[in-house]
């Protein structure tokens, strides 16, 4: 009996969303998409490191948050090779053209922490 009644607490407790202390997620029930799809992102990330100073600097992954507005915030490089091609990376990935869709939980947009890697 004890077991039936854990597990009733347990299923009414997992029904509570999470919601992350800084109100940045990682992951929703929609994710963030860039507005002109995710093949024209790609393609506009490769274009652009293919024509940077940096060729050859390796991959570098860039951390953002699309926020409730479809804005990007706080970019940052998070393992670069030297400030030069961090800064490169931030810029290509905040320079795209177009623009993105929210996170959506819970019917509300969010903010959502996404990382992309971008390779020289």
């Amino acid at each position: 009996m004890r077991f039936v009644t854990l597990l009733v607490i347990l299923l009414i407790c997992c029904e509570a969303k999470y919601v992350p202390a800084d109100g940045i997620y990682a992951l929703t029930e929609e994710m963030p998409q860039y507005q002109e799809g995710q093949e024209a992102f790609d393609d506009y990330v490769k274009q652009a490191a293919a024509q940077s100073e940096n060729q050859g600097a390796g991959q570098v992954f860039v951390s953002f948050i699309v926020s409730t507005d479809g804005s990007l915030k706080e970019a940052k490089a998070v393992n670069p090779r030297s400030d030069q091609v961090g800064e490169d990376a931030v810029k290509i990935i905040t320079g795209a053209p177009g623009s993105w869709l929210p996170g959506i939980e819970e019917g509300q947009p969010v903010d959502v922490k996404l990382v992309y890697p971008v390779r020289f």
